[in-house]
């Protein structure tokens, strides 16, 4: 009995125990969260991507005549010069052609020279008639006005041999504009349907296409396919144009099919690109597509490029000639108008001084000096047409040279001493090494966080992370682009300063510096959560480690995964970042 008693005594005095024991292994225990103390950090926001180096001025050079080539003055690695003569093709033909012109310009002007020092002659009769006469101040008169009349006349003469000049050399230039047009379709022709013909088949009778391989971007290969079939009409509507064009349509006529020859160059020249995309398109399952179609696409991308080359130019040409002939005009009337004034003055000082006098023999001099003038004016409109002959033939041997438009580096020299070169067919590109960029595709997730002049580091896979160059944005183009379905904009970024170790074609890793903020609470993304309603909370820990949902407003999102705390924490407070599960 007495041990029973003993033993229910105990009991109490055990579960006081546990509980004690239970208790300070709770207050000893750690909590069961992961938490950080709010306090002032740095943030930055980083966008990186990848692209390759590029040289900023990239020129295709080609030939405009054709013929053998007979100087080569450049090879792949050359530095070149603005202006500097790269190659040359025969032009022996032009040489005598050239002594001739020159010649007749010599003669042309030697007969000027003849007839004026005639014309000093028989004015100076006429002083002399004049001081032997009686009415000596009625002649003199009368001799001052009809010099101002016979330059009126000149001045008049002259200023419709300028308006005959700029017709003629305007017409000239326009009348190669059916060649450079008929070029640029053949090009475009050549590209479309025969360069790429393995690319496509013909779907059903309406002449439709469709790719002979298999596309591994659906989206891309329909638009490849959309833009061959709408090339077709492009194409037979244009060969209709160019087959009833001629040398007697208007000028006005002429520039619409320039204006129209690079439209359609631009559509086959986008087709092309997106073309070469889809060729470079891999996917799993599909086999390795023949090396032909590349090469094919990429010969016809060259020779259209050529072709545009030689449109832009021929338009700029014109606008150059049409400005250069419009001043020349503007400068024979104000000529014309300064001789009217002077003539109106004569007029009035000889009706002032005149008399009952008749000058018959100083008159019939004045006949005399009118025939001397008027031959000069002949004769000089025939030193313009000579001059005029001169110039197109400089022009025609100007043709067969290719000069360097850019001070760079040739890249490309695809010609040899001897061949047979064909007008429009790239032969030299020249590039400029040390001004280079690098052009990325941002996807549409980060280009509203890039800004025109951000910081950029560039590393370059040739020589490792550890080497940086320092670089910013420059431009970023307002329509976005699809690059394996996803839609991206075209960024350029320029690099601060030449380096030699930078070349053109190199993979660029780019770390874009989007924002940088100091002095900021932040906390990591994972903290943060949102309610229903859009409200953002996070979970502080009180002073009795107690969980307290607290409302917050955040701002900037950093790279490495944390988030600007705008207002709802102070410094010093715990954030609840991860709660263990029971």
């Amino acid at each position: 009995m007495r041990k029973r008693t003993i033993a229910l005594g105990l009991i109490p005095v055990v579960v006081i125990g546990v509980v004690a024991y239970r208790w300070y292994k709770a207050s000893t225990a750690p909590l069961p969260y992961e938490y950080i103390t709010i306090a002032p950090t740095e943030l930055s926001q980083e966008v990186t991507v990848t692209g390759r180096v590029e040289a900023i001025a990239d020129v295709d050079l080609a030939f405009e005549a054709s013929g053998r080539v007979t100087q080569l003055n450049v090879r792949v690695g050359d530095r070149v010069e603005e202006g500097q003569v790269l190659a040359a093709l025969d032009d022996a033909s032009f040489a005598s052609r050239l002594k001739e012109n020159q010649a007749a310009v010599a003669a042309a002007e030697t007969q000027v020279a003849q007839q004026r020092a005639g014309l000093r002659a028989e004015t100076a009769r006429f002083d002399q008639l004049q001081r032997g006469g009686s009415s000596q101040q009625i002649q003199s008169s009368d001799l001052r006005r009809a010099n101002s009349q016979r330059t009126v006349e000149d001045r008049r003469q002259a200023l419709q041999l300028a308006r005959q000049k700029a017709d003629l050399d305007v017409a000239q230039n326009y009348a190669s504009v059916i060649d450079v047009v008929e070029s640029a379709y053949s090009a475009a022709d050549q590209a479309v349907r025969l360069q790429t013909a393995e690319l496509f088949t013909k779907e059903d009778f309406f002449s439709r296409y469709k790719l002979s391989f298999q596309s591994c971007n659906i989206n891309l290969g329909q638009k490849v396919i959309d833009q061959r079939n709408e090339l077709e009409t492009t194409l037979t509507d244009w060969q209709g144009q160019v087959a009833g064009a001629s040398v007697t349509e208007t000028f006005e006529q002429l520039d619409t099919l320039l204006q129209d020859a690079a439209e359609n160059t631009r559509s086959v020249r986008n087709f092309l690109d997106e073309t070469t995309t889809l060729l470079l398109t891999e996917c799993f399952g599909r086999d390795p597509l023949p090396a032909t179609y590349r090469t094919q696409v990429a010969a016809a991308l060259g020779a259209i490029n050529g072709a545009r080359t030689q449109l832009n130019s021929r338009a700029q040409q014109l606008e150059t000639q049409q400005l250069t002939q419009a001043s020349a005009i503007q400068s024979a009337q104000a000529q014309l108008r300064e001789a009217e004034n002077a003539l109106a003055t004569s007029s009035s000082d000889a009706q002032n001084t005149r008399s009952s006098a008749r000058p018959e023999e100083l008159a019939a001099q004045v006949a005399k000096i009118d025939q001397v003038r008027a031959a000069i004016g002949a004769q000089q409109a025939q030193v313009v047409q000579a001059q005029a002959r001169l110039e197109n033939l400089l022009t025609e041997q100007r043709k067969l040279v290719v000069v360097a438009p850019i001070t760079g580096v040739v890249s490309k020299a695809d010609v040899k001493l001897g061949e047979f070169a064909s007008p429009g067919s790239p032969v030299f590109r020249v590039l400029t090494p040390t001004l280079l960029k690098v052009e990325i595709d941002v996807p549409e997730a980060d280009v509203a966080k890039i800004h025109n002049g951000d910081e950029a580091e560039v590393t370059l896979d040739a020589y490792g992370s550890d080497l940086v160059f320092k670089a910013y944005v420059t431009s970023i183009e307002p329509a976005a682009s699809l690059a394996e379905g996803v839609p991206t904009y075209k960024t350029t970024v320029m690099f601060e300063s030449a380096d030699p170790r930078i070349k053109p074609g190199m993979t660029a890793d780019l770390d874009i510096f989007t924002a940088h903020k100091e002095e900021v609470l932040a906390v990591p993304a994972r903290a943060v959560q949102t309610r229903e309603d859009g409200t953002d909370f996070v979970q502080v820990l009180d002073a009795d480690d107690k969980l307290q949902e607290v409302n917050v407003t955040t701002g900037l999102r950093g790279s490495d995964g944390r988030l600007e705390i705008l207002s709802g924490l102070s410094v010093g407070d715990r954030v609840v970042t991860f709660i263990e599960e029971d």
